[in-house]
Order: structure tokens, then C-alpha cells, then sequence
């Protein structure tokens, strides 16, 4: 299936780009799935410190959160498929940068 992602800019060189990306993934995937996914094939911003938090959203609402300091994915197993259909089908997924994690905590 295909999603649609697009994130936050972390600096004003980040900028210079629009981040909306399409991927091809599987039916399966997971929030845990997605955060791995998306780290790996360098999408998300590499950040001085390696301290700041990721929320993955849809028009139905926040998912999933990940902490790149710790590792730990918020609502793991939550399935991006079901997100995708609860919002009617739509494939439009968007990650917003927190610098501060304990804020993002409070939002997630």
C-alpha cells in the first residue's frame, strides 16, 4: 500500500525542501514498523544530541510517538492500515519534531 508522510523542518536549512515523501509498504505495518522504517531510509532528521521526540498523526489524531535518545515507540503494535481506514482511506500521515521529549509526552 502506499502512504504519504510528510514532517516538520528541525532547522532553517531543513528548510530549503518540502518533506512530503511516498512509500511503498506493507499492509502490516505497525507504528513500531513505521518509526523503523522511516529512521533507517534517513527520513527523519538526524538531530545534534540525538534527544527529541517524533509524533506520527493522521486526520483521525495522534498514533504513535517515537524517542530517539531511548528508542521507545508509544503504541507499538497500533496498526497503520487501521489508521488509514478510520481516516476514510486517506494515506496522508504527517511526523511532528518536538525538541523537547517531556513535552511531547504530554502531547502523546
Amino acid at each position: 500500500m502506499k502512504i504519504i508522510v510528510d514532517r516538520d523542518s528541525v532547522s532553517a536549512g531543513d528548510d530549503m525542501y518540502g518533506h512530503e515523501e511516498t512509500f511503498d509498504v506493507c499492509e502490516s505495518m505497525t507504528v513500531a514498523d513505521f518509526f523503523n522504517f522511516v529512521n533507517s531510509n534517513g527520513y527523519l532528521a538526524h538531530i545534534i544530541g540525538n534527544d527529541v521526540a517524533w509524533l506520527l498523526q493522521n486526520c483521525t489524531g495522534k498514533i504513535g510517538a517515537y524517542y530517539t535518545k531511548t528508542g521507545e515507540v508509544t503504541h507499538p503494535e497500533v496498526s497503520i492500515k487501521d489508521k488509514m481506514d478510520e481516516a476514510g482511506g486517506n494515506p496522508h500521515f504527517f511526523v511532528r519534531y518536538y525538541n523537547n521529549p517531556e513535552l511531547a509526552r504530554k502531547q502523546n
